[in-house]
């Protein structure tokens, strides 16, 4: 495919974004930060994900797909995309199981039996390898909890590319198809409102996916429409980020939250235009890179939430003698939350950031990026897809 397609900044900036969201939800921490409905309410910050990817995609590979039978190469490149972050933190999370068996070798001991739980257990190793554990065919999330979603997108992809050999009016007639099926299919049989993952998720990320498909094309036919260039400035901004604040803090674990996508799609088609003050601070360096290392901050943050930060604050607590988390009673037992108060937890939230973004920069620039040119230098020697 032609690298002359166009490169959205700010929806990049804005990936980034939803990907430091997704972090903030997962951090089990004891700060200001930690109730605020948009915190606690950040998992919705997966659905931008699955929009935005509809949209790029779309952008970037529809045409090329139609006009040359590439879909082999476009999977392969789409998987080299994807699976070696994935194998690489599956390994650190199955290291750490072993290192806690040598800790009970050497006579100390650890909150579970290493590979006792359904969730790091060796049969899941087998379905995060084979790229299937997104599909339901466990009861949890297994080992790197955010993978499910990349387990799925993988697939979706697969049926991306199938549905770009269809004539356009019958491509745009399955995305619409495939939006009520799949938020048929989430009204009926999640349990969790749009909190789908392990079970029900394949169907959350086609209606995001197909969702972001269609505003492609919509937008492709509306850009010299008069509204649409009535939506292209800065209170269409404003307006599309309160609207996201709005509708995340009230949505939580309501029926609402089924309309997610629909929310991200609005914003999505106000900021493609980047033509706002707001865009113009999207744009900056510091946005920019946190675009740049989404994929892999996504991928990273649960390794250091669930034993990097842990096992430091014991560590810090052990040498110091000062308490440094806090424990409290949930649905599911005892959670650690890090910081004895919420102005300690704080600064701790700040330093666990910073850690994060600079771990996901390494992960980007050492593993990520290299073994994705690589693999797709390889792709493209033997196809002309890009």
């Amino acid at each position: 495919m032609s690298g002359e397609a166009r490169r959205y900044v700010v929806l990049d900036s804005w990936r980034g974004i939803a990907a430091l969201m997704v972090c903030l939800f997962h951090f089990a921490g004891n700060n200001h930060l930690a109730d605020l409905p948009i915190v606690t309410n950040g998992y919705l910050f997966v659905d931008f994900f699955f929009v935005l990817s509809g949209f790029v995609i779309t952008h970037a590979y529809a045409d090329t797909l139609v006009k040359s039978a590439t879909l082999p190469s476009f999977i392969a490149i789409r998987f080299a995309r994807l699976y070696p972050v994935h194998v690489f933190m599956l390994a650190l999370f199955i290291a750490y199981e072993f290192l806690q068996i040598l800790v009970i070798h050497l006579g100390g001991s650890v909150a579970t039996p290493p590979f006792s739980e359904a969730a790091r257990s060796p049969v899941a190793i087998l379905t995060n390898l084979l790229f299937i554990h997104g599909l339901g065919v466990h009861d949890t999330v297994t080992w790197n909890g955010p993978s499910w979603s990349i387990s799925t997108e993988f697939f979706t992809y697969i049926l991306f590319g199938t549905s770009c050999f269809l004539a356009s009016g019958l491509r745009i007639a399955t995305y619409i198809l495939t939006i009520f099926l799949s938020l048929f299919i989430l009204m009926k049989f999640s349990t969790d409102f749009m909190d789908a993952t392990y079970d029900l998720g394949i169907f959350r990320n086609l209606y995001g996916f197909a969702i972001g498909a269609l505003v492609y094309y919509l937008l492709q036919s509306a850009k010299e429409n008069p509204l649409f260039g009535a939506l292209s400035n800065t209170w269409s901004e404003i307006g599309a980020l309160v609207l996201i604040v709005a509708f995340i803090s009230i949505a939580g674990d309501r029926w609402i939250s089924f309309f997610s996508p629909i929310i991200f799609a609005i914003s999505l088609v106000v900021f493609s235009a980047e033509n706002g003050q707001v865009s113009r601070f999207l744009r900056s360096s510091s946005f920019v890179f946190l675009g740049k290392i989404s994929f892999s901050l996504y991928m990273c943050h649960r390794f250091l939430h669930m034993v990097v930060f842990p096992s430091g604050v014991r560590i810090v607590e052990t040498v110091t003698g000062i308490p440094f988390a806090k424990k409290e009673m949930t649905a599911n037992g005892q959670q650690i939350l890090i910081g004895a108060d919420p102005f300690q937890g704080d600064v701790a939230l700040v330093l666990t950031l910073a850690v994060t973004i600079v771990t996901a920069w390494l992960l980007h620039t050492k593993i990520e990026m290299p073994v994705y040119k690589w693999a797709k230098r390889k792709i493209q020697s033997r196809d002309s897809i890009q």
